[in-house]
């Protein structure tokens, strides 16, 4: 049977194609069969456990050196080091180190890859994927100035993160342009920084910072996102000046009541001084040029921009004129220098301490200052128990000191002993039972005299409000 010269020519060829081919696939050249990779993990942006196996599973047994060299597992840091183990035809990539948590990694397989059987395969792959981790991630929360605001030349720069940051890897992922030297101060829970020229920003110049995504936190965990402001510092030609100087009465919180009144007779005994300026100045430079005369034992603190409390930790005198100065000593943030000198004269409302009454031993009321003495029947252990009313009150602070401060004193004949102090017993914040023993009755007609009395000035009986008596306070009598 003839077969057509068509059909000859056909199969001819067919031959011809198929011999090539086969030539071609013995000496590695070509696959007829397509290579397949399963990884794990499979989807994009997947995220695995700490503990899941990284595999590269493959259709075709591969040379397994040539499939090591290809994989690769990269991180923000760079590639990194591998272990590798095989199961059957399942590649196991053993990271050296643990993968960063919450970060984006990438698993690739690029490059011909040579199979068992001499064949090779063009491969491209790449799946970023993350690993979990169970602490949220950081980011930058806050910051201050805000972006484009305008800020003086000793403005901080303070940014506030969600978690505590690695201070190393801030350092080397904030970027300040233009370059300036500045001081970094973090806070102790590690999430806020603080920076601060170390003179001046230069003035009219517009700052721009830069937080970089591959600062971490303390874990080891990246930003993972880029973050940038800016803050415009504008020269002040204006110098600070004083707005008002009020007493603020302290509530006992923390907080305090301003009194809309001038210093003057309005100023109570542990009042502070509120002082409002015209805009924001330096504290340090508050310090160097306030003063009181007399002076006042206490400190300045920043209540809010421009406004600073004086807080006194002593009382005011009574009846002195202090005299309050601040200084041209004083600068804005912008470092102007106030124009004048602030002088302010001010009497603290303090009224004076009065005794009100003396009795003894139970007895009625004795007259204070009387040069008639008056007759006190002693007890029966030769005692005499003053009460004694003060018009101010005392504290805590000022009780003990009054027993001591009294003086109890034999008068005649000078052959009779001083009474000494035996006890005291204060009944309320203004009334005081204070004991003597050790008198002398009078015998017949020799009749024996002393005096109490109640020293006056500021180094005298004085309240924790700074009150004491204008003069000495006494009372004379003859012990029965």
């Amino acid at each position: 049977m003839k077969r057509s010269r068509a059909a000859s020519e056909r199969a001819c060829g067919g031959c011809a194609l198929l011999a090539f081919a086969v030539l071609l696939a013995s000496c590695g050249f070509i696959a007829l069969e397509q290579l397949r990779v399963t990884t794990h993990p499979s989807g994009r942006n997947q995220v695995i456990g700490r503990e899941e196996r990284i595999t590269l599973a493959f259709s075709v047994r591969p040379e397994r050196n040539d499939a090591e060299s290809l994989a690769r597992i990269s991180t923000p840091d760079g590639i990194c080091a591998l272990d590798f183990a095989w199961e059957g035809d399942v590649l196991c990539l053993l990271p050296v180190r643990p993968l960063p948590a919450g970060e984006r990694l990438v698993l690739s397989f690029s490059g011909m890859l040579s199979a068992a059987d001499g064949r090779e395969f063009q491969t491209a792959i790449e799946v970023p994927f993350f690993v979990e981790t169970d602490a949220p991630q950081p980011r930058l929360a806050a910051y201050s100035p805000a972006d484009g605001a305008g800020a003086g030349t000793t403005t901080e720069l303070v940014l506030t993160f969600s978690e505590p940051i690695d201070a190393q890897s801030f350092a080397a992922g904030f970027v300040l342009s233009p370059s300036s030297e500045y001081e970094t101060a973090w806070s102790a829970d590690g999430k806020v920084v603080t920076l601060r020229p170390k003179e001046r920003w230069d003035t009219l110049t517009l700052y721009t910072w830069e937080v970089a995504e591959t600062v971490k936190d303390a874990r080891g965990v990246r930003l993972g996102i880029r973050s940038s402001g800016s803050f415009l510092v504008q020269e002040d030609a204006l110098p600070p000046s004083i707005l008002a100087l009020r007493p603020a009465v302290p509530n006992g919180d923390g907080s305090f009541t301003v009194v809309e009144q001038a210093l003057d007779g309005n100023l109570r005994a542990r009042d502070c001084i509120l002082l409002s300026f015209s805009e924001d100045v330096a504290i340090e430079t508050l310090r160097r040029s306030f003063s009181l005369d007399p002076s006042v034992r206490g400190h300045l603190a920043r209540e809010r921009a421009g406004e600073f409390l004086f807080v006194p930790e002593e009382a005011y005198r009574m009846g002195t004129v202090h005299h309050l100065v601040v200084s041209t000593d004083l600068e804005d943030l912008a470092g102007n220098r106030m124009a004048r000198e602030c002088s302010c004269w001010f009497t603290p409302d303090i009224p004076p301490q009065a005794v009100l009454s003396v009795s003894a031993n139970g007895g009625p009321a004795v007259d204070l200052g009387s040069l008639e003495p008056a007759d006190i029947p002693l007890t029966v252990e030769k005692e005499i128990v003053f009460a004694v009313d003060f018009a101010q009150p005392f504290g805590i602070g000022s009780r003990a000191d009054v027993p001591f401060a009294l003086r109890c004193e034999a008068i005649f004949p000078s052959s009779i002993l001083d009474p000494a102090l035996k006890s005291a017993t204060w009944t309320s914040d203004a009334l005081v039972s204070i004991t003597f023993a050790g008198f002398t009755p009078s015998a017949g007609q020799e009749l024996h005299y002393y005096r109490l009395t109640f020293p006056g000035g500021p180094t005298g009986i004085v309240n924790d409000d700074g009150s004491y008596l204008e003069e000495d306070a006494w009372v004379a009598f003859v012990a029965r």
